[in-house]
């Protein structure tokens, strides 16, 4: 007798390659530093209905976000907002966020990006999850909190100058816009080049300043000198329900406590 998944015709495929240089789509940023470039073509029209995604980010020059969006040419809708994707000296990023967002068969997708360097480069590609029959309901809003757009990175978080204590909150959104049913980290290092060893324990929390419940507790991030960069880039998502109008915030601790501790961090919630 046949073992049938709950899950069956499950489908994957890829969108945006550059087969003539074994890449992604190009991303050009503004020549202006932090300023959004013009929308490039991933794919003209996605070729499975996607429940989810996942975007891999390829990066050598300054801290960049990227925007992933939907709809014809002039006319895109932004689906996944300020990605954001950080720098480092001594290796090629890839910042890859798993998205569970749904895009309908047939969907034009394009990219953009901004960088603390004006003019930077990216490459991107867009993997499209089809979880097949009786998967769960997709969904299909992204809500960027936290994010900077004018550095082009996320909310400072400051361990603090005492040695592997949890410092003060700091605020990623005063009030959601909406529920949250999954939640994504980014995490960046403030474009630093120069990172020293060190490891972090970070919490997410909501609720008023002052009574702040963590939601999320401790996550291991570190650094290298050699590599110059905070890992993991991305997180999630967590299954999490957060209702709208709710106050998330968060907060560290660190092995060291030179100007090397501070990092940056914002979160998509998904719904």
């Amino acid at each position: 007798m046949g073992d049938w998944s709950l899950t069956w015709n499950a489908q994957e495929d890829t969108a945006g390659m550059t087969f003539a240089s074994s890449q992604g789509t190009l991303l050009t940023a503004n020549a202006s530093a932090n300023v959004k470039g013009v929308w490039a073509q991933i794919v003209a029209a996605t070729p499975v209905d996607a429940h989810s995604i996942v975007v891999i980010i390829a990066h050598s020059s300054g801290d960049q976000m990227i925007d992933v969006a939907i709809g014809p040419e002039g006319q895109e809708g932004i689906i996944a907002p300020n990605l954001m994707a950080s720098n480092q000296t001594n290796q090629s990023g890839r910042t890859v966020y798993y998205l569970p967002i749904q895009i309908p068969k047939g969907s034009r997708l394009a990219g953009r990006n901004q960088s603390t360097t004006g003019g930077a480069a990216a490459r991107v590609l867009v993997m499209l999850l089809n979880h097949g029959s009786g998967a769960s309901p997709p969904m299909g809003r992204i809500t960027d909190y936290g994010t900077a757009t004018a550095d082009s990175g996320g909310t400072g978080v400051d361990p603090g100058a005492t040695l592997n204590t949890k410092n003060s909150w700091a605020q990623l959104v005063a009030s959601t816009s909406w529920p949250i049913r999954a939640l994504v980290i980014g995490i960046g290092n403030q474009n630093n080049t120069a990172m020293t060893t060190a490891t972090w324990l970070c919490d997410v929390g909501i609720g008023p300043a002052g009574q702040e419940h963590v939601i999320i507790p401790d996550i291991l991030l570190s650094a290298h000198t050699t590599g110059d960069a905070m890992q993991p880039w991305t997180l999630g998502p967590f299954p999490i329900s957060i209702p709208p109008g709710s106050r998330i915030a968060a907060r560290a601790q660190c092995s060291i406590t030179t100007a090397d501790r501070l990092f940056d961090i914002a979160l998509y919630g998904v719904n």
